[in-house]
């Protein structure tokens, strides 16, 4: 349990993740969670087209914004107090604003870095990362005649298995 505690203190917060494949978040409104340990980033395709990550949490209460992933997405809405924000992370709606009282209107929701190598989606807790491409150097030179661009995502499936990564992929 400690090097796991560790990992997540340490490791996770500051290293870039493969999150999910450009599949999963293709269309406009295609949104995906990606956990790690106590973590949570929501990775959206905007109405503009653009591919954006989040902090999965309000930032009234840090309540859960989405959990999954799913299609049609129009805004990310907090099934609390019903915070609102657009595809682009802007704070759009405040239900019942008077019970909030002095209200900064400009409370995006926290950006986190995203990036993409070929069919894949990597993000990062770390708003200072270096450059994803810095990250995987020299991997996709040495990978190029995998022609990774041609993969496509068929099915995803997620097991819950109480143990540590290292020993479920051993």
């Amino acid at each position: 349990v400690g090097v796991a505690r560790r990992e997540e203190e340490r490791l996770w917060p500051r290293v870039w993740q493969l999150a999910c494949a450009l599949d999963h978040v293709a269309h406009p409104g295609d949104w995906y969670e990606h956990r790690i340990g106590q973590y949570s980033v929501l990775i959206v395709r905007g109405d503009d087209g653009v591919l954006r990550a989040f902090q999965n949490a309000c930032r009234h209460r840090g309540s859960e914004l989405c959990s999954g992933s799913g299609e049609g997405l129009g805004q990310i809405r907090c099934p609390f107090h019903r915070w609102t924000w657009d595809l682009q992370g802007r704070l759009r709606e405040v239900p019942s604003r008077r019970e909030f009282g002095v209200l900064n209107d400009d409370l995006p929701l926290v950006a986190v870095p995203v990036d993409t190598w070929g069919p894949l989606v990597f993000v990062n807790l770390d708003p200072a990362a270096a450059p994803l491409s810095e990250f995987l150097d020299p991997v996709p030179a040495d990978s190029a005649w995998a022609d990774l661009d041609t993969f496509h995502c068929a099915a995803a499936v997620s097991v819950p298995a109480r143990c540590n990564w290292k020993t479920l992929i051993d």
